[in-house]
C-alpha cells in the first residue's frame, strides 16, 4: 500500500511540473514579451464598433486576434506608448490603428513597428 502511495504521488508531481511548464511556455509565447504589430493612426470621428465615439486610449484591431474590449500595452511607439483598449475593428492581421485627435497627428504618426502586450 505504501509503495502505491509514492507512485501516485510521483505521478501527481510529474503532472504538476508538466502543467507548470506548459503555462510558462504559453506565457513566454504570448505574455510579457508581446508580439510585433504594424501600427498606423486614424483621426475619424464616427462611432466605433462598440458604439462609442473614438477617444484617447482607443485602438482598432482585428477582432480575431485582439477582441473588442481587450486591454493592451503598446511599446516602442514613442510618445504613443501606453495602455490602450481595443474599441474598434477594421484592420486585418497583426496591425493596429491608434486613435489620435487630428489628421495631421495621424500623418506624423505614419506607419511603424510596435510591440503589443495583452494585459
Amino acid at each position: 500500500m505504501e509503495n502505491r502511495f509514492w507512485t501516485l504521488r510521483r505521478r501527481g508531481i510529474a503532472f504538476l511540473l508538466a502543467s507548470l511548464l506548459l503555462i510558462l511556455l504559453a506565457y513566454k509565447i504570448h505574455g510579457a514579451d508581446g508580439r510585433q504589430f504594424t501600427a498606423t493612426a486614424y483621426a475619424l470621428t464616427s462611432r466605433t464598433a462598440t458604439g462609442q465615439r473614438p477617444a484617447k486610449g482607443i485602438v482598432a484591431a482585428d477582432p480575431r486576434i485582439l477582441p473588442l474590449g481587450t486591454r493592451i500595452a503598446l511599446r516602442q511607439a514613442g510618445k504613443y506608448s501606453g495602455v490602450y483598449t481595443v474599441g474598434d475593428t477594421g484592420v486585418r492581421g497583426h496591425a493596429i490603428d491608434v486613435w489620435v485627435p487630428s489628421r495631421q497627428e495621424a500623418i506624423r504618426f505614419g506607419r511603424r513597428k510596435v510591440i503589443v502586450v495583452r494585459l
